[in-house]
This record gives C-alpha cells, structure tokens and sequence, in this order.
C-alpha cells in the first residue's frame, strides 16, 4: 500500500459561537443558515457543527460582491 506524498491539511475548525461571532450575527442565524444551506459548514457528527475559518472567511467576502 502506497502512502500519499502531498501533507495531509490541517484545518483551523472553529466552533460555531466563533463563526457568529467572525460574522457578526447571532448563533440562532448562523444554524438557520447551516440548516438552510447558505452558508459552508463541515458536520463531525449529528449535532456537532465546524466551520473551517478561510472558508467561511472567503464565503463571506463573496456575500459583499
């Protein structure tokens, strides 16, 4: 069995109390959104919610255009 050669990336997750708060809006809108799929969101398990944070950096960026 081959093993990659390209690093494995590490993504700065951030929790979704983070995420608000880098967006500026409250947790209940930033679930909504999730649920809604408006904004990108990784989901670790059934309840359990991470934004990775130049994603959603990037994401919001492209909302201002």
């Amino acid at each position: 069995m081959a093993i990659a050669s390209e690093p494995v990336r590490r993504t700065p997750w951030i929790s979704i109390q983070a995420a608000a708060e880098l967006l500026g809006v409250s947790v209940p809108t930033l679930r909504r959104w999730c649920r809604d799929g408006l904004v990108p969101v990784h989901r670790l398990g059934p309840r359990l919610l991470r934004f990775d944070a130049a994603e959603l950096q990037e994401w919001a960026a492209d909302q201002t255009r």
